[in-house]
C-alpha cells in the first residue's frame, strides 16, 4: 500500500480540529494633534447616534468574541476630534473607549469594541456615552449623550454553523482513494 494512501487519514484528521480562518482585526484612529498655541475655533453643532451593535456570536467568523458598536456623527469638522466616555449604565466588559481625541473615519463614524462571548446567547445591554468635541488647541466643545442598547438574545436556534476544514479534508481523502482504488 502506497504512504501517500496511509497519509491520506492523518491529514484528514488534522485538518477536522483546525479551522480556517484570519484574524480579526479593527482599524485604529489617528489621535487629534492637541497644540494648546493654536486659537480657539468656533464649534459647529453637531448630531451624534448609534448607527451598528454587533454582538459576539458563533458564526464562524475571526470576530465571534467582539462586540462591538459604530457611533455616527453627523457634520464632522474635519479639524475637530473626538472623546468618547461612559457616562452611565454598565458598559460590557473591556469597552474600548476614546479618552483622547481621536479624528472619527471618513463617513464620521468611530467603533467602540469589547470582548464579548462566542455565544449566540447574549444578555442585554444599555449604556450612555458621552461623544465630545475637542478643538485643535485642547479646548472641549459641544457634547451628546447617545443610549447604546441592545436587548440581547435568547439563544435558540443558528442558521450559521461554524464552517472548518474538515468537511474540506474528508472531501480530498476520498477523492484521492477514490483515484488509488481506481489504478
Amino acid at each position: 500500500m502506497s504512504k501517500h494512501i496511509l497519509l491520506a487519514p492523518f491529514v484528514a484528521v488534522i485538518l477536522s480540529f483546525s479551522s480556517v480562518g484570519f484574524a480579526c482585526s479593527l482599524a485604529g484612529y489617528q489621535e487629534l494633534n492637541v497644540d494648546q498655541t493654536l486659537p480657539a475655533i468656533v464649534f459647529d453643532d453637531f448630531d451624534v447616534n448609534v448607527q451598528t451593535i454587533k454582538r459576539g456570536s458563533n458564526s464562524g467568523s475571526s470576530c465571534d468574541d467582539l462586540g462591538w458598536v459604530v457611533i455616527k456623527i453627523e457634520e464632522v469638522d474635519p479639524e475637530v476630534g473626538y472623546t468618547v466616555e461612559l457616562t452611565s449604565g454598565t458598559a460590557p466588559k473591556n469597552l474600548g473607549q476614546h479618552l483622547v481625541p481621536v479624528i472619527p473615519e471618513n463617513d464620521g463614524t468611530l467603533t467602540l469594541a469589547w470582548s464579548d462571548e462566542i455565544s449566540d446567547d447574549q444578555p442585554p445591554v444599555d449604556f450612555t456615552l458621552r461623544v465630545t468635541a475637542i478643538a485643535p488647541n485642547g479646548d472641549p466643545g459641544p457634547a451628546h449623550d447617545v443610549v447604546v442598547s441592545d436587548p440581547g438574545s435568547d439563544g435558540g436556534c443558528s442558521s450559521t454553523g461554524h464552517q472548518d476544514a474538515s468537511l474540506l479534508g474528508l472531501m480530498i481523502f476520498g477523492v484521492v482513494f477514490y483515484y488509488r482504488r481506481k489504478r
